[in-house]
């Protein structure tokens, strides 16, 4: 029987493979676990989604398939267009005799007038300006969506957390009520009363659960998530800078530089006054020029050249076409100043609500939240000791409750303030 010889160079590469088959398979789980981990963590910063809203955005991508065919068209609109092939069968003028034939074949091409493949290309690329900074608008238009529901989600998820501990806070005044009754010292109302706030607060966390879930609903739908996609917990809102630092005129002036609304402006009057110089050089002629051969049946081959002009003879629709070009580019002047004035309300209007919102939240949290925990707590106190009625203590607590939200709706205003601040400016203050 022959003897099976096993290459030694094959007996490495399966114990090669056997050795990294298992650790090629904990590779893939582990980039497995870290995208269910970096699923997991989507929601917890308004940054994770702004940038998955970046890759998955069908507006974004439809907008960014736009430029493409805008700068594409840059191209085609300084091209030459298609040359014309021309054949031709004539019979030689005879007096007698059989049907002589000659054949003329020729290639024609038409030549734009002086600078009007220049002006359409020009005119081209600046429509290509418009619609890129169109697409920014797109970006610009879905970071402020998307920081807006972020800020909503986390108002929403921070307001459930501070109702279930006023809830907690009344249990536990439900329980002293109780012990107090069960001692002779207390009233029977009191029980009933720390029942109904407990159960008023509960449908109040039934609500406050529903914005949650409106908000999660919005996230998903401007990230092109499953409907139903849970999120995880918001940790914290981004940092606001100092409001002392933004002046409305040094902000403005950044606007007119960096708003891509501006640029859209800029690049529309830019497109309307080469098509103004586009229609007045409709008054120069096209050139046609054409080249080509003879083929006769009773003689030698010739040639054929020739050049044509197109006559600008229609002068009413060449006046037309300059009036409407001139009523374009004032049109595209207006609409710019008109962006540049609500850019400034914009501005202005985003720099009042941040300040605003600002000092609300300075005055809730330094000054007003501070006297309500005194107030209260001195209630409670006092109740405890039997000198005071735990009806003030429940309306206490309430006061407590509406300046703690008042502090988490003052902290979202501010944000959205400059989530519309940012768009306005075309980035960060």
């Amino acid at each position: 029987m022959p003897k099976t010889v096993t290459n030694p160079r094959m007996r490495r590469g399966a114990v090669s493979m056997r050795a990294t088959l298992p650790l090629t398979m904990l590779g893939v789980g582990g980039l497995l676990l870290a995208r269910v981990a970096m699923a997991a963590d989507l929601g917890a910063t308004v940054d994770d989604l702004l940038a998955r809203a970046r890759q998955l955005s069908p507006d974004l991508a439809a907008a960014a398939l736009d430029t493409e065919a805008a700068v594409s068209r840059i191209e085609a609109a300084g091209a030459l267009s298609d040359p014309t092939v021309r054949l031709m069968s004539d019979e030689v003028d005879r007096t007698s005799g059989g049907r002589i034939n000659k054949f003329y074949y020729s290639i024609e091409q038409e030549f734009p007038g002086w600078g009007k493949r220049d002006l359409r290309r020009s005119i081209a690329s600046a429509e290509a300006d418009q619609v890129r900074s169109r697409e920014k608008t797109v970006a610009l238009e879905l970071e402020a969506r998307v920081k807006i529901a972020f800020v909503q989600y986390f108002l929403a998820y921070q307001s459930i957390g501070v109702t279930e501990r006023i809830h907690g806070v009344f249990h536990s005044h439900a329980q002293l009520a109780s012990a107090r009754v069960a001692q002779g010292l207390g009233k029977v109302q009191d029980v009933l009363q720390a029942e109904l706030e407990k159960t008023r607060l509960l449908a109040e966390v039934a609500r406050l659960q529903g914005d949650r879930s409106t908000a999660i609903a919005q996230i998903n739908a401007l990230l092109a998530r499953p409907r139903g996609e849970p999120l995880a917990d918001p940790i914290a809102l981004t940092a606001v800078p100092p409001v002392e630092n933004l002046n409305n005129e040094n902000l403005l002036e950044r606007a007119r530089q960096a708003n891509p609304m501006i640029a859209m402006s800029a690049a529309e009057i830019a497109a309307a006054r080469d098509g103004r110089r586009l229609a007045d050089k409709g008054w120069y002629p096209d050139v046609t020029v054409s080249v080509g051969g003879i083929d006769r049946d009773n003689g030698p081959p010739g040639y054929t050249a020739a050049i044509g002009l197109k006559v600008p003879l229609q002068w009413g629709v060449r006046d037309a076409q300059i009036r409407e070009a001139a009523a374009k580019a004032a049109a595209a002047d207006s609409r710019r100043q008109a962006a540049v004035l609500r850019l400034q309300g914009e501005i202005e209007e985003a720099l009042a609500g941040l300040r605003a919102a600002r000092q609300v939240e300075e005055i809730l949290a330094g000054k007003l939240l501070p006297q309500a925990e005194l107030t209260y707590r001195a209630a409670l106190a006092s109740y405890e000791r039997g000198a005071g009625e735990l009806s003030n203590v429940f309306e206490l607590e309430h006061q407590r409750r509406r300046i703690q939200l008042d502090i988490l709706k003052a902290q979202v205003e501010q944000r959205k303030s400059l989530a519309a601040l940012e768009r306005a400016l075309g980035g960060s203050p």
